[in-house]
């Protein structure tokens, strides 16, 4: 479903097997909620954020609803309906999960080339929206590692969640030396999460 929160209108949807005719609630803030019924007669309500939505799918937070969106009271609360009986909530969605980074804690170096350091982010549930988190690579510690400790720059990247993956990896490439020094050190940090919040601190090395 591709909702246009500047017309509020609905262009497509692709929502499986159902019946009837998909109902749909828009806000003045660009915030709607959707439902249908299956073709065995369940119906399906979800609540979205709007901004979090493009063309290939939804990218961001989305809660289930217990019956079928119908209408927006005066104060912007979510009205649903199952059968006569009408329930009033808060429309406010919260992203649903959250991601924490993983990884070695101690790794040789080596004396020559790269070797690879690999840490897991790890989404807390899993959801069939889109993700997105962002991740750096700093120094830290006593003896903080610098762009030259990985090839003369400081790492970074994106990370992007499809469908219900609730894995993904950071390979970061160490540079090795022959230098006598400490243990250098540093640690990956997540931010900027879309559709996701952040969870357990970052991992230092």
């Amino acid at each position: 479903m591709i909702f246009d929160p500047s017309t509020k209108s609905v262009t497509s949807h692709e929502l499986g097997p159902s019946n009837g005719q998909v109902k749909f609630v828009a806000l003045d803030d660009g915030n709607f909620a959707a439902s249908w019924h299956t073709a065995s007669g369940q119906i399906f309500g979800r609540a979205y954020n709007a901004y979090a939505y493009d063309s290939k799918g939804w990218w961001g937070p989305v809660r289930d609803l217990p019956s079928d969106a119908t209408g927006v009271s005066a104060q912007g609360d979510l009205i649903t309906a199952s059968g006569t009986s009408y329930t009033v909530t808060p429309f406010a969605i919260n992203a649903p999960d959250s991601v924490s980074v993983s990884g070695p804690l101690t790794q040789a170096e080596g004396s020559s080339g790269f070797t690879d350091f690999t840490f897991t982010v790890t989404r807390s549930d899993q959801f069939w929206q889109r993700g997105t988190v962002a991740w750096k690579v700093t120094g830290a510690g006593a003896n903080p590692a610098d762009a030259q400790d990985f090839g003369g720059w400081m790492p970074s990247g994106v990370i992007s969640f499809q469908g219900t993956q609730n894995t993904a990896t950071i390979t970061v490439r160490v540079a090795g030396d022959t230098a006598g020094e400490g243990n250098d050190q540093f640690q990956v940090t997540l931010l900027n999460p879309v559709g996701t919040t952040l969870g357990a601190r970052p991992t230092m090395l």
